[in-house]
């Protein structure tokens, strides 16, 4: 029932050439040109880092947006951290730039679309106060999100994490923990659009102790390489 594209858990059926897929923490584009490439949707890639969105402005067919999607509309200060994947936005600290933020409410009325089919969130730490601050009517306008919690590197407590998770459960989401360790890859469904059955259910457990039993035997026939199979 899903699939798994750059380390992300989404369900590919309801995806094709009229879909809306949002790309929140794109880096250089990867998960997002993959999207595309595959299902053929429009795809919108917001990335704050300046770096970063010099490769991804260069995507084809990706409608890219230079912006941090925060709690709140105004400028924030994003430190560069050498590992451009662990980017951030902080209060002060060296090293940082300012760049534009914006809510999610306000990211979708300046896209003018009515929903979002797949919305990709990984966004170091930030998905937490976004999340909370979202308005239901825009969350409820979302039929997927895959998104990387970040409990698993000590940017969100559990009690945050479980604080997003029964929001979106609230809000009629399935939610699915598809990673061992933390909630780096989590998927939640808007039963809404799309109904988790029983047997569904069951599918999507076996399916994340199969991925599990996978990374555990590349784990250990490509050592520190295991990852790039993940």
């Amino acid at each position: 029932m899903l699939d798994l594209i750059h380390w992300h858990s989404l369900n590919p059926k309801p995806l094709g050439p009229t879909s809306v897929v949002v790309d929140l923490g794109a880096n250089i584009g990867q998960f997002a040109q993959a999207i595309h490439d595959k299902f053929g949707c429009t795809v919108i890639a917001v990335e704050p880092n300046p770096h970063l969105f010099k490769h991804l402005s260069k995507r084809s067919g990706i409608k890219a947006i230079h912006a941090a999607i925060v709690e709140n509309n105004g400028p924030v200060n994003l430190m560069l951290d050498e590992n451009h994947l662990a980017s951030r936005i902080v209060e002060t600290e060296p090293n940082t730039v300012v760049v534009e933020g914006l809510s999610l409410d306000t990211l979708f009325e300046k896209l003018g679309v009515s929903h979002i089919d797949l919305l990709k969130v990984d966004i170091e730490g930030a998905e937490f106060p976004m999340i909370l601050k979202t308005s239901d009517g825009v969350l409820k306008r979302i039929h997927q999100i895959t998104i990387e919690l970040h409990d698993f590197c000590g940017l969100l407590s559990p009690e945050k994490v479980t604080t997003l998770l029964t929001r979106m459960r609230t809000l009629g989401f399935h939610v699915s923990k598809m990673s061992r360790i933390g909630h780096q890859d989590t998927w939640m469904s808007n039963e809404s659009f799309q109904k988790i059955r029983a047997t569904d259910r069951v599918a999507i457990t076996l399916l994340k102790y199969l991925r599990g039993g996978r990374r555990l035997v590349r784990k250990m026939y490509l050592g520190k390489e295991w990852h790039i199979g993940y």
